[in-house]
């Protein structure tokens, strides 16, 4: 194997960095980036020179005086995304809210079901006969003689109290 010289080894380094810029640069096909026409390195395409080796660049204008905001770089000329998100939030908020909340009817089904059996088939008796349900029964009476109670109203009325209360 041949010795190179430092000359030699600096000038295959500079080789083989332009040849793997240029084959970076056509697999990344970017567009803000163009190839210095003297050193063959990326330069911004707003670059007036190189700033490697100082190369005008082709068919250069000035910009020196113009502002970023003046470029449009980086800037959306629209502000049409910002409202359409913040539209769309506010509607799914709204339904949220709707659908979140809870009727009276829902309560009252989720008080069935957290109370004791017996107060969920003296419950069901009262749905039937068309009366409000209870979450309890009057004060000074137990669950038990509240079920009695009910039971004989059903058989007053011709019911089995069977069929409600087993």
């Amino acid at each position: 194997m041949r010795d190179y010289t430092e000359e030699e080894k600096q000038a295959l380094k500079g080789h083989l960095a332009q040849q793997i810029s240029r084959e970076i640069r056509e697999m990344n096909n970017n567009d803000r980036l163009i190839q210095c026409p003297s050193c063959d390195r990326d330069i911004s395409k707003f670059a007036e020179v190189c700033p490697h080796c100082g190369h005008p660049k082709p068919n250069a204008t000035v910009v020196q005086n113009l502002t970023w905001n003046e470029l449009n770089i980086g800037q959306k000329t629209s502000r049409v995304g910002c409202y359409t998100f913040l539209v769309l939030f506010c509607c799914m908020f709204v339904v949220m809210v709707f659908k979140c909340t809870i009727s009276p009817d829902e309560v009252s089904e989720n008080r069935t079901k957290t109370l004791s059996p017996t107060m969920q088939r003296i419950n069901i008796y009262r749905e039937f006969v068309g009366m409000e349900k209870v979450d309890k029964p009057p004060a000074g009476v137990t669950e038990d003689q509240f079920e009695a109670i009910h039971r004989l109203d059903a058989a007053r009325q011709g019911m089995n109290p069977d069929n409600f209360f087993h």
